[in-house]
């Protein structure tokens, strides 16, 4: 279930990557992203599933600051009409410290298509 769990909120970051660019190859400033060395691979995925999105964030520990400032960077992130547009749901859960309720809820949007 863990393992799964965590593929689930990897592949929700994945699919907000996606909206943002065609492939894994082509990021925001690739200078910072290229690999050490100059003979390793690059991946590229094309985008299996067109939109629109479902997208979720499960928020865990919520009296750190940088938590905020990323729910606040998604929604803006959401807001802009080229992404507004890809989405057809964003939702934001805090639980808090508790840890099983965050896997619970990561499972539960799994388990909606998320």
């Amino acid at each position: 279930m863990i393992r799964r769990t965590l593929l689930g909120a990897t592949a929700a970051f994945l699919g907000l990557a996606a909206l943002a660019a065609p492939s894994m190859a082509q990021t925001y400033l690739p200078e910072c992203f290229r690999p050490a060395a100059a003979d390793t691979p690059t991946i590229t995925a094309t985008n299996p599933h067109p939109g629109p999105y479902k997208v979720a964030l499960v928020n865990g520990y919520v009296a750190n600051t940088w938590r905020q400032q990323m729910i606040k960077t998604l929604q803006a992130y959401a807001q802009q009409p080229d992404i507004a547009s890809q989405l057809a749901d964003l939702k934001i859960v805090s639980v808090g410290e508790d840890f099983p309720a965050q896997l619970a809820a990561i499972e539960d949007f799994i388990n909606q298509g998320y």
